[in-house]
């Protein structure tokens, strides 16, 4: 039986495709070959596509380039012109600086002198006379002094330069017109004046006059000057409104003050000592500030107070003497010290606080330990109101209070012996007076064990017995060393002696047997 081999079905023209052996299967692997060499020539031309997208953004990224090459060009240009310019300024600058300098070396004070006969014959008695003269020669001195860049400390006009310590002996000098020429030398002189070492200076006017004419001449002279403190006393100003402005304006133009004391010149609504309040605290500087004898009867000075301390923490000095101020049983004053500010100095003295105002005062400074002084002279607090004031800096109750007092603040304005006053700016030596002026008192009755027995009970106070010898040593070594002649300390052996001869030394050996 025979079998005929089957044949292989044949391609027409199987030699252009791979010969007449090509099958089907082969045809199908070349074309599908073919598709993916398509897919790969869409994708390259794809990516020529982009390419020429950004060659296209490159050129308008040239041209961008080109233009802004060309705008700085320019640019250049004008900043080459203008260093020209600089150049040539500078230049005249220099010849002016030179001419300056000829002509204030050739400077003369040129106000006309004033003679005596001119204030007499306006009935004005001889001291009148006199301080005029000292004016006069004050306002040349300082001309002098600002012409020839030998300003040191700072410009003072009027009697706060005498310091005077009546304030009845202060005599306002008037304006008359035949002083302005004086007064237009100082500003002169001011606006010339070149700080060369960025010194800052005080500006003090006292008792003087200072009308509109003056003051307009005096702002723009000193804004930027440098100022650092501003001290204006018991000057007349064509109204209170007017004195307010002309302090607002030195304030807001001088960012260097740090000191402002305006007194004895009467602000007589609560808007303008808002107004001058209100630039005390956008001042970023000032810490020191004193508004004595400014408030009239219708300014409420206990509100202007308030504003001015309420939430504030920078000052270290506030001084609002004679102002009338009334708390009505209002705590801002004492909360303000009880917050413990750094707050050095606060005057309230020949105000009208009273005895409970003292025992919220009294509370605070138990919390407080930088304030230094407090002025509370010439208030309505009576005998009771101090006492309780002097328990705050010294209880002789026992150690612990003793220990737990006011140690750095002086309360002015009360009499009392000084070991209590806080008079040294250390705390801890304050402190060491009190509790050894305790100790010495108690030494002259011999009665020391027998308080610490009462504060500690007997058994306890076996234990504090090292302590107390070693308080006793540290602090007479330093307190009996600088007693005065009639001071109440006694020697440290002294009380040293006392207790150990009355405690119960044979039960403090046997407790320490125990031990």
């Amino acid at each position: 039986m025979s079998y005929n081999k089957a044949k292989r079905p044949k391609v027409e023209g199987g030699e252009g495709v791979g010969g007449d052996d090509t099958t089907m299967a082969d045809i199908l692997a070349e074309m599908q070959e073919m598709k993916s060499k398509l897919s790969r020539m869409d994708e390259m031309q794809n990516q020529i596509d982009s390419m020429k997208g950004k060659l296209l953004q490159m050129d308008d990224l040239k041209k961008k380039i080109s233009k802004r090459d060309d705008y700085i060009n320019s640019k250049m240009s004008e900043i080459d012109e203008l260093v020209s310019k600089c150049q040539h300024l500078e230049g005249k600058c220099g010849k002016l600086e030179k001419r300056i300098k000829l002509l204030v070396k050739d400077w003369k004070y040129s106000a006309p002198d004033i003679p005596d006969s001119y204030w007499e014959d306006q009935d004005f008695n001889q001291q009148y006379i006199d301080d005029m003269k000292d004016f006069l020669e004050e306002i040349k001195d300082e001309t002098c002094y600002l012409r020839n860049e030998e300003r040191n400390t700072g410009i003072n006009l009027g009697h706060q330069k005498y310091g005077y310590a009546d304030d009845n002996e202060h005599t306002v000098l008037l304006y008359d017109e035949i002083l302005l020429p004086h007064w237009k030398e100082l500003v002169n002189a001011l606006k010339l004046y070149d700080n060369v070492n960025n010194d800052t200076w005080s500006l003090n006017i006292s008792d003087v006059q200072l009308p509109s004419s003056v003051t307009d001449l005096l702002l723009p002279a000193l804004k930027g000057k440098r100022i650092s403190r501003v001290y204006m006393e018991n000057n007349e100003f064509p109204s209170p409104k007017k004195g307010i402005e002309f302090a607002v304006q030195l304030i807001n133009g001088n960012g260097t003050m740090n000191q402002f004391e305006w007194s004895n010149n009467q602000i007589n609504n609560l808007e303008d000592a808002r107004l001058l309040v209100y630039a005390i605290l956008k001042h970023p500087l000032i810490r020191h500030v004193q508004l004595d004898n400014c408030f009239g009867a219708g300014t409420n000075s206990y509100s202007v107070l308030k504003t001015l301390i309420v939430g504030v923490r920078r000052y270290h000095y506030v001084e609002l003497a004679n102002n009338n101020i009334s708390t009505g049983g209002c705590t801002a004053i004492p909360d303000y010290i009880a917050s413990n500010p750094p707050l050095r100095r606060l005057n309230l003295a020949n105000n009208n606080l009273n005895d409970e105002d003292a025992i919220l005062i009294s509370r605070a400074l138990k919390h407080n330990n930088n304030l230094q002084v407090i002025k509370l002279k010439d208030n309505d607090i009576t005998g009771i109101g101090r006492n309780i004031l002097l328990k705050a800096i010294y209880d002789n109750t026992s150690l612990n209070s003793v220990s737990d007092c006011n140690h750095t603040c002086n309360i002015e304005g009360f009499d009392y012996y000084y070991f209590v006053a806080n008079v040294d700016c250390r705390n801890r030596t304050n402190r060491r007076s009190k509790v050894y002026n305790m100790l010495s008192l108690r030494n002259r009755e011999g009665s020391n064990v027998h308080h610490l027995n009462l504060e500690w009970g007997d058994d306890d106070s076996l234990i504090l017995v090292p302590h107390v010898l070693e308080c006793v040593q540290k602090t007479g070594a330093c307190v009996y060393e600088h007693r005065q002649e009639d001071d109440e300390e006694v020697a440290p052996l002294s009380v040293m002696y006392e207790i150990l001869r009355s405690w119960k030394m044979p039960a403090l050996f046997e407790r320490q047997k125990v031990s």
